[in-house]
């Protein structure tokens, strides 16, 4: 049975590691993103993996091993002592939000120590517990993935005669 998986890769060996996997045969995933770097002599548009060190493979777990022969890939990304298999419906759906992000977002108030279900975005279904709010960002923790979450909050629209 085909699994998704986190290779964890050396910096900057994302797109490398990604291409030569492809050329094995495997089905990959590398989101990325394109930005404007600037130096102090020009600008360039940059493309990059959105998520640095990583890159996604759908890969049968007897074959786990043969990814270790391209320089450049480090190891997968464990959960409690094993590799963590990533759901694909939890694929689907970071694919549909990366490649065709929405726009709409819902505004709620919320506490620290509050136990939330994220309703948009990458993590959408996603249990999470609001552990702080600075600064315009709320910081959750999604323990179901074992990762801490930062998010921008919104800015509250500007009263009448502002």
């Amino acid at each position: 049975m085909l699994n998704w998986y986190a290779l964890y890769t050396k910096p900057r060996k994302e797109q490398k590691v990604a291409q030569q996997l492809e050329q094995l045969g495997f089905t990959i995933y590398l989101p990325l993103k394109t930005e404007i770097r600037q130096w102090s002599d020009r600008k360039k548009k940059v493309i990059s993996p959105m998520f640095s060190s990583y890159v996604f493979i759908q890969i049968d777990e007897s074959k786990r091993q043969e990814v270790f022969i391209i320089d450049g890939v480090l190891n997968y990304v464990f959960w409690l002592g094993k590799p963590a298999v990533i759901r694909d419906e939890e694929m689907t759906v970071m694919r549909r939000e990366i490649d065709q992000p929405n726009s709409d977002i819902f505004v709620t108030t919320i506490q620290p120590g509050e136990k939330i279900e994220l309703q948009e975005g990458l993590f959408k279904g996603q249990q999470a517990t609001v552990e702080y709010i600075s600064n315009q960002k709320t910081h959750l923790f999604l323990p179901s993935l074992g990762i801490k979450l930062v998010i921008s909050s919104p800015q509250p629209p500007p009263k009448e005669g502002e």
